[in-house]
């Protein structure tokens, strides 16, 4: 019930912020707004300014802003499950109607084009401010840094073929020296490969308690993640085995028998002790079965799987076996603001564009749509979140505001994105397209919208089935 009400709180939150965005826009632009509404259907509530209908309607899920002369299917649905004869509240639309009689503002078909895609923009722009101001808020206060940061340079694994390996690194070998810098931790190595890009550079390491020296390329890195992918320096990131939080269905860990609680004590008798080197490990097989062994609760059960090729983290495509783990240990600190601000927006584009790429996977069917979460799942992740503490929940509700910001800019009738594609059309053409074609084209767009919310609510509804199955 907690978590059900921080979703429904979210929720609310989230399109106040998202129709603000287009009100602010609209009044800006001489735009006279009938109707601020949070919700559809039936008027709940609510208070009349100006002429402005700010209301809260019975069915929770969305909202919209109504700006006279606004072609669009939200006030089409709402005279379909509003009052018995479609009407907005007496007091409601008297007040609406002399306010048009005063002249406060304009049709929205009165204004110009790039005025009106501005008014669509400024939705999803609002999500994405939110998103850059929550995690900025987070940053400030409770940025989790990784702990393995500011602990020795220790290597997990070190790829074939990478420039790590030409250099001579071998897993288990400490990085004490870069380009003549001493390197006390991964933080350090991680600034000397900074200033290092493009060069070949003098490498030193300790292996067997020996002190060697080699020579590495250093191809230009932005995170550590990259610091692990191009050059080959994958840190030890804990003690401990990596932890299982989660199996995906269908995928070969699950076909395996690996459950969530699990941790992964070794990968055909090597001992990792993070997910990039696992992977690495994986793309190094190619393909090839790999023996786990797996610590469960007071048993060791030994599991054969076979990797498939897949998407990882969204942006690429490799062997996997399709787990979600647990985070490595962290520490808790307080970034300065310009710090802070500069890591909410690099974190913010980072998921922008894994939102993307995925969006782009589903049509060429490289993702599959079962990974797609409806409210049903949305309101599982908030819950766990919930579980978690309120920063975790501030990070949750920044990712759902950006996947609505982006969400809205598709190129589909009924969002934001249809609205400026329409007009762009028109910008292009010169006239404006037919009513009767956008009316048959909203009609057709309603329906796609309302097959995929059923499609997604089944994924939903069938993952809490297949969770709960016995066995």
């Amino acid at each position: 019930m907690v978590g059900l009400l921080v979703f429904l709180l979210i929720l609310g939150f989230m399109v106040l912020i998202h129709e603000a965005g287009h009100f602010v826009a609209a009044k800006l632009c001489g735009v006279r707004v009938e109707a601020f509404a949070i919700g559809f259907g039936k008027r709940l509530f609510g208070v009349v300014h100006k002429g402005t209908d700010y209301r809260v309607n019975i069915l929770p899920l969305g909202g919209y802003v109504k700006m006279a002369g606004q072609d669009e299917m939200p006030s089409a649905l709402e005279q379909t499950i509003a009052t018995p004869d479609g009407n907005e509240p007496a007091m409601a639309a008297e007040t609406v109607r002399q306010d048009r009689e005063l002249g406060h503002g304009v049709e929205l078909t009165a204004v110009t084009r790039w005025q009106r895609m501005l008014i669509g923009f400024a939705g999803p722009v609002s999500n994405f401010a939110l998103a850059i101001v929550l995690l900025l808020f987070a940053n400030l206060f409770h940025y989790e840094r990784a702990e393995f940061l500011q602990g020795a340079a220790v290597l997990d694994y070190v790829p074939a073929n990478s420039s790590a390996a030409r250099a001579g690194l071998k897993p288990g070998d400490t990085v004490v020296r870069i380009n003549d810098h001493d390197t006390s931790n991964w933080q350090s190595v991680f600034e000397q490969t900074g200033v290092a890009m493009r060069t070949t550079v003098p490498i030193t390491y300790l292996h067997a308690g020996q002190r060697l020296t080699g020579s590495m390329y250093v191809d230009p890195v932005e995170d550590v993640d990259g610091l692990a992918d191009k050059i080959g320096l994958i840190p030890r990131e804990q003690q401990q085995p990596i932890g299982v939080r989660e199996v995906q269905g269908g995928t070969p860990a699950a076909k395996a028998g690996l459950l969530g609680g699990d941790r992964i004590v070794a990968i055909d008798g090597m001992r990792l002790h993070s997910v990039v080197a696992l992977l690495s490990y994986l793309q190094d097989g190619a393909g090839r079965p790999v023996t786990l062994t797996v610590q469960r609760g007071n048993t060791t059960p030994i599991l054969q799987v076979t990797p498939e090729i897949g998407m990882v983290n969204g942006d690429r495509r490799q062997y996997r076996l399709g787990f979600r783990p647990e985070p490595p240990p962290y520490q808790v600190v307080k970034l300065p603001f310009g710090e802070a601000l500069k890591q909410s927006w690099k974190d913010n584009a980072h998921y922008s564009l894994l939102i993307v790429q995925i969006l782009r996977g589903l049509f060429t069917n490289h993702v599959s749509m079962k990974n797609m979460s409806g409210p049903v799942g949305i309101e599982q992740q908030v819950s766990e979140s919930a579980k978690q503490g309120f920063w975790e929940v501030v990070k949750t509700t920044a990712a759902i505001s950006l996947n609505v910001g982006i969400f809205n800019l598709l190129p589909m009738p009924i969002l934001d994105g249809g609205l400026i594609l329409f007009l762009i059309i028109e910008s292009i053409a010169r006239r404006d397209v037919k009513p009767v074609i956008k009316e048959r084209i909203y009609q057709a767009a309603f329906v796609c919208i309302i097959v995929f919310f059923c499609f997604v609510m089944w994924n939903d509804i069938s993952r809490l089935i297949f969770a709960h199955r016995p066995g």
